[in-house]
């Protein structure tokens, strides 16, 4: 999994897609937050699925998992859900 979320690193700027801050330092996994959580049944196929994944400062990633995401993270998520039908 961890080669995944390289790739995503290394394919994006350092800054939250979420609410913009700069993301500093090096890869880690806190900063990639599945937009429909792996973790779910249903959505378990998109575990690897780069699209599925959200560039995140440590304190979006930690709202989202509250449920309270930014605006711009539940537009994500909603445009995820379109995006692969489900």
């Amino acid at each position: 999994m961890f080669g995944l979320y390289t790739e995503h690193w290394d394919s994006k700027p350092h800054v939250c897609e979420s609410c913009g801050a700069s993301i500093r330092g090096e890869c880690k996994t806190l900063y990639h937050d599945h937009l429909l959580e792996k973790s779910v049944e249903k959505y378990k196929h998109l575990m690897y699925e780069i699209e599925n994944l959200y560039l995140v400062c440590g304190d979006c990633h930690t709202k989202k998992g509250a449920g309270y995401p930014t605006e711009r993270h539940k537009q994500a998520i909603e445009n995820a859900h379109k995006k692969f039908n489900v």
